[in-house]
């Protein structure tokens, strides 16, 4: 996953606060707001050319998922070309000034894809500009992700079971020529099991709860077959990668792996 995204320079703000006079509150001056507009638009873009203008030399990034990287290493990342994106934006900002140093934070959205793996990231950014030989240099960033539940909802086919080690097995030939469907609309879900001619082996489902990576089903329904299930809780770690719905049972053996259909 690349870490090309906002960050933060902490120790630098600890003694810029402790410093700095009483910040202003007010809309940055229009030089500033070039800058930031800039580079909003080079970040979108991954211009390697315009963020080597924008950034300071010593600049430093904490990505996502807290690897630190240098004004080199950003430049290199967005010269390789794996990591594109079709969104990246910055909302709701709110500025702080103290004298020749700003402070500039707000929601921060972003989606595309690294290597090939499409994803979306929603966060709060705070990026420190400065003031260096009379033209404004961006010289830090940071971006903290808000958790958010895996969108699950969608049709679901049985693609592999896995074990306590995670290894997997794909759904054996005998059990492709059948289907095993996972329906999720909001708060609801259902599993169906059909075999090749067309007979149902088991349906059951209920209501689900999802709070950030965990996942609960309760059983309110269910065909003969599993009616011994009825009022049944099973608990999950759930996580949607691309097209895979991987789902890990927490303290049941329910490991299983997901492909989406609709």
């Amino acid at each position: 996953m690349s870490n090309f995204a906002r960050l933060t320079f902490g120790s630098m703000l600890v003694v810029l606060f402790a410093s700095a006079a009483k910040a202003q509150i007010a809309e940055p001056p229009a030089e500033a707001l070039d800058v930031m507009s800039r580079y909003d638009r080079a970040i979108l873009q991954q211009d390697a050319d315009a963020l080597q203008q924008i950034l300071s030399d010593d600049y430093v990034l904490i990505g996502w998922d807290g690897e630190e990287l240098d004004k080199a290493q950003i430049i290199g990342e967005a010269e390789g070309g794996k990591f594109k994106l079709d969104v990246a934006k910055s909302e709701n900002s709110v500025y702080r000034i103290y004298g020749d140093t700003l402070l500039w934070r707000g929601d921060w959205t972003e989606s595309g894809t690294d290597d090939g793996e499409p994803f979306t990231k929603h966060g709060v950014f705070t990026t420190v500009l400065a003031k260096q030989d009379g033209v404004w240099k961006v010289i830090s960033d940071q971006v903290t992700q808000r958790k958010q539940n895996p969108n699950i909802e969608g049709i679901w086919r049985m693609h592999a079971r896995m074990d306590a080690q995670g290894r997997r097995t794909e759904v054996q030939p005998n059990e492709a020529s059948s289907t095993i469907l996972k329906f999720i609309p909001g708060g609801k879900w259902c599993v169906t099991y059909a075999d090749a001619n067309g007979g149902i082996n088991f349906h059951h489902g209920g209501d689900y709860v999802l709070e950030e990576n965990t996942y609960v089903e309760n059983i309110g329904f269910a065909s003969e077959s599993t009616s011994n299930m009825l009022g049944s809780e099973f608990k999950f770690h759930v996580e949607v990668k691309g097209d895979s719905l991987i789902q890990k049972g927490i303290n049941n053996s329910y490991n299983e792996v997901w492909r989406r259909v609709k």
